[in-house]
């Protein structure tokens, strides 16, 4: 997989995850409580794609658009309403 605008590797994300989970949390938790999100985490980048099995491809419905979102972004994505949930437990 290709890195993102952020130049972060999924696998170096996914080895730091191994090697020290609570350095991303904190770095996650510091985003929200500071309410500073960095820019480039949230930087996406739309691209067009074909749908499969359709015959005419002239039409735009024969298209759909995906977001790509830098893998960062992705993480923190998925631990925000994981935290909150957390907390809202306490």
């Amino acid at each position: 997989m290709a890195p993102g605008p952020d130049k972060l590797l999924f696998g170096a994300i996914r080895l730091l995850w191994k090697l020290n989970k609570m350095r991303i949390v904190g770095l996650t938790k510091a985003a929200v409580r500071t309410r500073r999100y960095p820019a480039i985490w949230k930087c996406v980048r739309g691209a067009v794609i074909h749908k499969p099995g359709k015959e005419d491809y002239i039409k735009l419905k024969s298209y759909q658009t995906i977001s790509l979102l830098s893998y960062m972004g992705k993480v923190v994505e998925k631990l925000v309403p994981e935290l909150l949930y957390n907390e809202a437990g306490r």
